[in-house]
């Protein structure tokens, strides 16, 4: 006689078990795409209910396919062509995704992220200085912005951006032989490569002081081998200046012994505080 399975497997292989793990799962799934996009998680529950429409494939792999595919695209439908101009009437534009404009992504990940939206203000501020006729590279290259709506929603891991007025920006490198490098990041996600490594005596007293996630970034980068490039001082310097210059700043965040070594009359450039992450990497930019 076959041994009866312990009490435990049998609610595990009940339907109502399942069905309580499934909206677990969906539940987790929605939680996750709405931190990390904002509208992820609303696009994943219309296609959920869309799920009866699709073609069933034969076979597991077919709809598979069928269903992350067309996951793929409703997602992207709603990024390229619905968020745009609904953003629009709460005051945010994204900012651009092609890699040949005055505004550059310097990761494709920002935009399909929906983490490249400003509001207009920033947006002037930052077309007049990338196409200013003393800024000689005559683009900017962005980070991290901030989500399309709704102030106060935060863009993990970011502390401040939830406004609109917020956006990181790369700094410009070289080759070893001066020659400026176009479009380039040195890191595979834009943070954690250092400009000038580990010579940072903040990030040593920032450690000693417990802000253990200080240098967090520069770890989860290390394993990553990177091009040999180093940081142009000059286009970045002119990059400062036109933002230390403008009345729309506010705030520009970057390590203290790059202000020292760029732009030591800076006003408007602080520091950030140990609370947040090394700025040796980027440059954070507040508007009023």
């Amino acid at each position: 006689m076959r041994a009866e399975c312990p009490h435990f497997f049998v609610l595990l292989r009940s339907t109502r078990m399942k069905r309580v793990l499934n909206i677990l799962k969906r539940f987790v799934i929605v939680l996750l795409l709405t931190a990390t996009t904002q509208v992820g998680g609303l696009v994943y529950l219309l296609w959920l209910s869309l799920q009866r429409f699709l073609p069933q494939g034969h076979y597991k792999l077919q709809r598979s396919l069928i269903k992350g595919g067309s996951f793929v695209i409703l997602y992207l439908l709603f990024t390229l062509a619905i968020i745009p101009p609904l953003a629009s009437a709460f005051g945010r534009v994204p900012l651009s995704i092609t890699k040949h404009g005055a505004i550059r992504p310097a990761r494709s990940y920002t935009w399909i992220l929906n983490r490249h939206y400003v509001n207009r203000e920033m947006l002037e501020l930052l077309s007049s200085v990338a196409t200013n006729e003393r800024f000689e590279p005559g683009y900017i290259l962005y980070l991290d912005a901030c989500f399309p709506f709704i102030d106060g929603f935060p863009l993990l891991p970011h502390l401040s951006h939830k406004d609109g007025k917020k956006v990181d920006l790369a700094f410009f490198y070289k080759d070893q032989e001066g020659k400026p490098l176009h479009n380039f990041s040195p890191s595979l996600i834009g943070y954690g490569v250092f400009a000038d490594g580990n010579a940072n005596p903040t990030a040593d007293r920032c450690k000693e002081a417990g802000y253990w996630q200080y240098n967090i970034l520069g770890k989860l980068m290390s394993p990553f081998p990177n091009a040999s490039a180093e940081l142009d001082t000059q286009n970045t310097r002119r990059l400062l200046e036109l933002l230390n210059q403008s009345s729309t700043t506010s705030k520009i965040f970057i390590e203290p012994y790059l202000k020292s070594r760029l732009l030591p009359q800076g006003n408007k450039i602080r520091f950030h505080g140990c609370h947040s992450v090394r700025h040796d990497d980027h440059i954070h930019l507040e508007i009023h």
